[in-house]
C-alpha cells in the first residue's frame, strides 16, 4: 500500500480555522489535484486506478471519478440516521423544517421514519456546530454530500441492520458493513491521536467484576487543581491521557460507559455489551443518544437542572438506576449478540463487504 497526499490549496502556515476559506480552497484545489494524481498513477504504474473509494463528505471526488470513467464508491462513518437527514435535506426544506440555507425554522421534532430517532432541528448535523454563518457553509457541504451519494455506485456504512433497521429499509441504496472495529478483526488498532496508556488495564485487573465506570472524554485542569483532584480519587479511580478504549470496554471490571455518544464509541460499547450513560455534546451525538435510550434501551440519559447543569445528584441517581436494573445489561448483551453475528460468516455486514470486494475484483478483471 502506498500513501499520497493531495494539497488543499492553503500554505502550511495559513489559518485553517476559517471554515469558509478552507471549504472554498478545498473545492477549488483538490478535485484537480486528485485528477492529476490518478493520471500520474495510471501513467507510471502497471496497476491502473479502477475505483475511487472516498469518505462521502469528500463529495468533490465523485465527479472527478465519473469524468475519468472510474468506478465510484463512498463510505459513511457515522450513524445512518445522520446520513438520512443529509439525504433528506430537500424534504426538510419542503416541509418548512429548515430554510434554503439549512437554518432551522422551528423547534418541531423531525420524524423521517417511525422507528428512527426523532431529530430536533437545532441538532441537525450542519446546524449544531458554530454560528449562523457556519451553518450555511456546512449546509452547502451537506448538499454536495447528498449529490455525491447519488453519483456513487456503492454507499458503504459503518453501521448494522440490527442497529438501524428502519434507516436501511428507508434507504435501501445504503450497504451496512459495520461495526468496523479492530477487535472484530482480531487485530490491534493501527492509528491513534495520542499514545495509548495501558496502565489503566493493569489497574482494572485489580478491580472486582462490574465495579467500575468508564468515563470517556477530555477535561482541563490547572496544575494545582489537577494534583488535588488526583489525591482525592487515587484510591477510587484511574485517569490516563489516552486509553485503549476497546480493550477497556471489553474488560470484565467495567460495568457501564459514561459517554458523549460519538458513533465510534457507541459501536465499541455495543460491541462489548456495555450499558451507557449518555452525555451528548454536539453533532451526531444527540441522534446516538436517542438510539441508546429510546430505541435500543441499553442506556440512560441525564437531565439538566433549571440552570442547565447536570448535577452530582443526577449522576449518582442515574448510576443507581442503570446498575440496579438488570434490564439494561440484558438489552446490551442481546444487542451485542445480534450485532456481532452480522460480521461473522453468513452475517449481513460480512456479506455486504464480501460483495463489495468481489465487485472491485470484477472491475479489475474487466480492465485487464
Amino acid at each position: 500500500m502506498q500513501m499520497a497526499s493531495i494539497p488543499d490549496g492553503l500554505e502550511p502556515w495559513e489559518d485553517r480555522s476559517d471554515l469558509a476559506k478552507v471549504t472554498k480552497s478545498i473545492v477549488q484545489t483538490m478535485p484537480g489535484k486528485l485528477e492529476e494524481l490518478i493520471n500520474k498513477i495510471n501513467e507510471e504504474d502497471d496497476s491502473k486506478v479502477t475505483c475511487v473509494l472516498a469518505d462521502i463528505c469528500m463529495g468533490w471526488s465523485m465527479p472527478v471519478a465519473e469524468k475519468m470513467g472510474i468506478r465510484r464508491a463512498t463510505f459513511w462513518p457515522a450513524s445512518v440516521a445522520v446520513l438520512a437527514s443529509v439525504l433528506s435535506f430537500q424534504k426538510l426544506i419542503d416541509d418548512k423544517s429548515i430554510d434554503d440555507c439549512g437554518v432551522p425554522l422551528n423547534d418541531k421534532m423531525i420524524h423521517l421514519s417511525p422507528s428512527m430517532p426523532p431529530i430536533k432541528p437545532s441538532n441537525l448535523s450542519w446546524a449544531c456546530i458554530g454560528d449562523l454563518a457556519t451553518t450555511k457553509i456546512l449546509f452547502e457541504v451537506t448538499k454536495e454530500t447528498a449529490k455525491a451519494a447519488t453519483m456513487a455506485e456503492w454507499i458503504l456504512c459503518n453501521s448494522n441492520d440490527h442497529l438501524e433497521p428502519e434507516a436501511f429499509t428507508h434507504f435501501p441504496q445504503l450497504s451496512p458493513i459495520g461495526p468496523l472495529l479492530a477487535s472484530n478483526r482480531l487485530a490491534e488498532q493501527a492509528g491513534h491521536f495520542w499514545q495509548e496508556d495501558s496502565t489503566c488495564l493493569t489497574w482494572l485487573d485489580t478491580q472486582a467484576p462490574g465495579s467500575t465506570i468508564l468515563m470517556g472524554g477530555q477535561a482541563r485542569y490547572n496544575q494545582g487543581d489537577y494534583s488535588r483532584f488526583m489525591d482525592r480519587i487515587q484510591a477510587l479511580g484511574k485517569i490516563v491521557d489516552w486509553a485503549p478504549q476497546q480493550k477497556v470496554l471489553a474488560h470484565p471490571s467495567v460495568a457501564c460507559f459514561l459517554s458523549h455518544c460519538g458513533w465510534n464509541s457507541t459501536l465499541e460499547g455495543v460491541n462489548n455489551g456495555v450499558p451507557f450513560m449518555c452525555w451528548p455534546y454536539f453533532a451526531d451525538q444527540f441522534h446516538n443518544e436517542s438510539y441508546i435510550c429510546d430505541i435500543w434501551k441499553n442506556g440512560v440519559a441525564f437531565n439538566k437542572n433549571n440552570e442547565g447543569i447536570i448535577t452530582r445528584d443526577e449522576i449518582e441517581n442515574k448510576v443507581n438506576v442503570l446498575l440496579s436494573n438488570t434490564t439494561f445489561k440484558a438489552k446490551a448483551l442481546d444487542l451485542k449478540e445480534k450485532v456481532t453475528s452480522s460480521i461473522k460468516k453468513g452475517g449481513s455486514s460480512k456479506k455486504n463487504l464480501t460483495d463489495f470486494i468481489e465487485w472491485i475484483h470484477e472491475k479489475e478483471r474487466d480492465s485487464e
